[in-house]
């Protein structure tokens, strides 16, 4: 397990494991990821990180393991609005678990901004304060796992958690549709986790 790796376990526990995926993003060795995934994945840290929650400045961080090990059938329950094709459902569970800021080498580049950070490093100065779990994050930890976009390019996959501290935040699985203008909307969502 590499040291990035071991570095993320720290602190993944604090919100249910939602980034525990990003212990193991360095497991595969995949091409880093271009084209329409990081394109929405850019798009998504933009829209999500807009506004400061209560003044806090953004950590953004891979993200993405509360759906392992889930049957098809028990993803699709719950879902509001519009579901995800069984299709889209199969390859987003069985993509590889690095999350957008790992396996999109240019995301953080895409954002010139003095609020914003990303990766394992920034969020354990957020989340620790001399070793120690702090009550309140001191930033807003955005993760994000690599959108899974269908095989005719209109859906996506993805999931998103917030955090703002070991007992603030949440996540879910949202399916995007591109519209004809190339931006992509949110269509459907399922709940996965709140603390």
């Amino acid at each position: 397990m590499s040291i990035r790796a071991q570095r993320n376990l720290r602190w993944a526990p604090a919100c249910a494991g939602l980034w525990l995926a990003a212990a193991t993003a360095g497991a595969h060795a995949a091409e880093p990821v271009s084209g329409a995934p990081c394109a929405l994945a850019a798009q998504i840290v933009g829209d999500w990180t807009d506004k400061p929650i209560e003044g806090r400045p953004w950590v953004v961080v891979d993200g993405g393991s509360m759906d392992q090990g889930v049957s098809v059938g028990g993803f699709l329950e719950g879902w509001r609005r519009v579901a995800p094709s069984r299709t889209l459902v199969k390859a987003f569970l069985a993509r590889p678990k690095g999350g957008a800021v790992s396996e999109c080498p240019d995301l953080p580049g895409r954002f010139a901004r003095t609020d914003m950070s990303f990766g394992a490093d920034a969020a354990d100065k957020v989340t620790h304060k001399n070793g120690q779990w702090t009550p309140a994050y001191s930033a807003t930890i955005l993760s994000i796992s690599l959108p899974v976009v269908s095989q005719d390019g209109r859906y996506a996959l993805v999931s998103i958690g917030l955090a703002c501290g070991p007992l603030c935040g949440n996540g879910s699985t949202l399916l995007y549709r591109r519209e004809a203008d190339g931006r992509w909307n949110p269509v459907g969502d399922g709940a996965q986790w709140i603390s």
